[in-house]
């Protein structure tokens, strides 16, 4: 399972376990109050543990509803960040004595008072949770590649704005997206060099000529992007496949790189952009965008293929890229392994595809691997 949703499940026990405590509290000051006896599961006889098994359980859940379908950001911004502020404090120690303190007033609830035997189950279940709730640390980041600044006396400005499934195993929801923005201020003497020096506007490109378009491709503005992407990993303690969700995001989303052949866009039949002129341009095809993801996660410092998939008389060509696995990348994902590592295919003209989902145009095709 998920360590994300493990750990929300320990949390929503957690919580649904104090919250289910603090129900006996004023159980003394109302008494023949039946919503209270009900919600206790308590009676003026004897506890009914069916019913206290069944509310608390009910708890729970509801928690975890909370917590995962409504208000998922803030779930995990807050809860991780107090959990990790236990892990660092040493507070955890509270964690075992409150175990230990509900463990005994469990142990004497025979001999005192059923009223308190609910309660301290439910503390057990709480702090058992806090012990139990799976470790926050990651994998650290990849470094940043630093790219050579450059002085741009002609400077323009590009808004992109996206969002990506926070948390990618709860469904394409409304709450499980997490909004980015970003601006780049773009070289455009730089751009109207490579605009205009593009090999494509003379012949059509090869597979030969793609290490060009790829070392010349890391640039300022990538580097703008790719900084954006690894700030949201560091505030929200993003996991790596996270990561690689929201930067796949950034090239997939028609909100920043819609989709548009060569032809409609430049009048070309067949036209590569360097990353700098789709990020201008403002829209691409599967090359453009293809380049451009390559050099933008190898600028997040990911291990990155190109998968090239040339033309056949019968059928038109492809490219996509592939991204070697890391922690939290999910069961079940289509991989291949290249030079002894895992490599998830990533298409990039497809909004929402995981790494690992192969989609039916690529079933077939002759693959080639470009190192980047």
């Amino acid at each position: 399972m998920n360590p994300d949703i493990r750990r929300m499940i320990f949390n929503a026990v957690t919580i649904g376990g104090l919250a289910y405590a603090a129900l006996f509290i004023p159980l003394p000051f109302f008494q023949g109050n039946p919503l209270v006896y009900f919600l206790t599961g308590y009676s003026s006889k004897a506890v009914d543990l069916g019913t206290l098994v069944a509310i608390w359980l009910l708890m729970v859940a509801l928690c975890f509803v909370f917590f995962r379908y409504v208000l998922v950001p803030f779930a995990h911004v807050s809860l991780e960040t107090v959990h990790k502020a236990l892990d660092k404090s040493g507070m955890i120690h509270l964690a075992v004595l409150g175990l230990v303190i509900s463990a005994v007033l469990s142990w004497n609830a025979a001999s005192q008072s059923q009223l308190f035997i609910p309660m301290g189950l439910a503390l057990c279940s709480a702090f058992m949770a806090i012990l139990l709730t799976p470790s926050l640390d990651r994998f650290p980041p990849p470094q940043l590649i630093p790219v050579p600044g450059r002085q741009a006396a002609n400077k323009a400005e590009r808004t992109y704005a996206w969002s990506f499934r926070y948390d990618y195993s709860s469904g394409s929801t409304a709450s499980a997206q997490l909004a980015q923005h970003v601006r780049v201020e773009a070289d455009m003497d730089e751009y109207q060099r490579l605009h205009d020096g593009n090999l494509c506007r003379q012949r059509l490109p090869n597979p030969g000529d793609l290490q060009e378009y790829l070392n010349k491709g890391f640039c300022n503005e990538v580097t703008q992007v790719a900084s954006q992407i690894r700030r949201t990993t560091r505030d929200k303690n993003l996991c790596t496949f996270v990561e690689v969700l929201n930067a796949a995001a950034f090239v997939q989303s028609s909100d920043t790189i819609p989709y548009k052949t060569d032809e409609e866009s430049t009048g070309i039949a067949e036209y590569w952009r360097y990353p700098l002129e789709t990020l201008v341009d403002g829209c691409g095809d599967c090359e453009c965008k293809t380049i451009l993801a390559a050099v933008l996660f190898k600028t997040l410092g990911h291990e990155v293929l190109v998968i090239d998939m040339p033309p056949k008389p019968e059928e038109s060509g492809h490219m996509a890229i592939a991204i070697a696995g890391a922690d939290n990348f999910p069961e079940g994902a289509e991989f291949f392994v290249y030079q002894n590592r895992r490599y998830f295919f990533c298409e990039m003209t497809s909004e929402g595809m995981l790494p690992g989902e192969l989609p039916a145009m690529v079933a077939g095709k002759e693959m080639r691997v470009v190192v980047v």
